[in-house]
């Protein structure tokens, strides 16, 4: 699975009738669903503070379709604690492609130009979204998309397999590493 969009509705413990929309792209690091005999799948994915999102599943026994739950806690400092609860959906395999929002091939020169220390949102700024990213809207319920420590992955221009990977740490670049 290489995308996954969805509109959820919280309870918050400071304010009501908060709704986020939710886009996740996942093109260099495909989600591998495995939906072991039929006992089902459970597979977490991060937002801005961790584990924020986890989908829980069951495949149809034609592998077309599937039901489950998708459940979201979240923490934002205007709202509270924000819980989605345990939300039931059913979902049907698409063919067509999913519309990606473009995103910029880097250069090894772009890629050594930035030096530890620099904002995460800087690069991002910078260099747009990388190909694997969440997004959210209103994006003020969301304060950073992107995890503290955690990391940007571009693909290098003019060398499509090839990764370059930025490592973060509190916010910021810290000194290159593999990806």
């Amino acid at each position: 699975m290489v995308a996954l969009h969805f509109s959820i509705a919280y309870r918050c413990t400071q304010a009501s009738h908060v709704s986020l929309r939710v886009a996740v792209y996942r093109p260099l690091r495909q989600w591998e669903i495995l939906d072991s005999e039929h006992r089902g799948f459970s597979e977490w994915f991060t937002g801005p503070i961790g584990h924020d999102f986890h989908v829980i599943g069951t495949f149809a026994q034609d592998g077309r379709s599937l039901t489950g739950t998708l459940h979201s806690l979240l923490w934002n400092p205007r709202l509270g604690t924000c819980d989605s609860g345990h939300l039931h959906y059913s979902a049907k395999l698409v063919h067509r492609p999913v519309a990606q929002p473009a995103t910029r091939a880097i250069t090894l020169t772009e890629y050594h130009s930035v030096e530890p220390g620099t904002p995460i949102t800087g690069v991002v700024a910078r260099f747009g979204p990388p190909p694997d990213h969440e997004s959210f809207s209103p994006s003020h319920t969301i304060v950073d998309p992107y995890p503290l420590n955690g990391g940007l992955t571009y693909i290098r221009r003019g060398h499509p397999r090839q990764q370059l990977c930025f490592v973060g740490r509190d916010g910021r670049i810290v000194p290159f590493g593999a990806c």
